[in-house]
């Protein structure tokens, strides 16, 4: 499974590990066509939040010498493993809103090109129909080149 793929699932509802496995539990309803329109921005975002203040909490605890000399070796492990967790929580989050915002952004993208190539002169009725179907099944690299192209008026 790719990254891509993983972070839409991780959008698509929540996920939590079993052993080395990451299980998905998807919300009903969920758009895979247009992923950010269902995705709470703010509830992941407080989300990160706490788990921010929560591993500094636990590293102000560590960082403690009076705590780190009175408490057994297997506590001391314990708040590594919840500064661990958070912190993975949080790059988790960060990995599932770039990925959102990249795909939204992406599709407003072909959207403006798709209406440029709509409004060129330059082009007839088969030619734009082939550019809004390249458009469709561009990657970013080449959705830049098209749109400095329309933009420029060559196309």
């Amino acid at each position: 499974m790719t990254q891509k793929e993983i972070n839409i699932l991780r959008a698509a509802g929540y996920s939590f590990k079993a052993g080395q496995n990451e299980i998905f539990i998807i919300r009903e309803g969920f758009d895979f066509d247009n992923p950010g329109s269902h995705i709470d921005y703010n509830e992941i975002i407080k989300e990160t939040e706490y788990h921010l203040n929560f591993v500094e909490k636990i590293n102000m605890k560590i960082s403690n010498k009076s705590f780190i000399e009175k408490a057994p070796a297997h506590v001391i492990e314990i708040e590594y493993k919840k500064i661990n967790d958070s912190i993975g929580i949080v790059r988790r989050n960060c990995e599932i809103l770039d990925y959102i915002f990249n795909i939204s952004a992406e599709q407003n993208k072909k959207s403006e090109l798709k209406e440029l190539t709509n409004q060129s002169s330059k082009l007839n009725e088969n030619q734009k129909e082939l550019i809004i179907n390249e458009i469709e099944a561009a990657d970013e690299y080449f959705l830049n080149i098209l749109e400095q192209k329309l933009k420029n008026g060559i196309l």
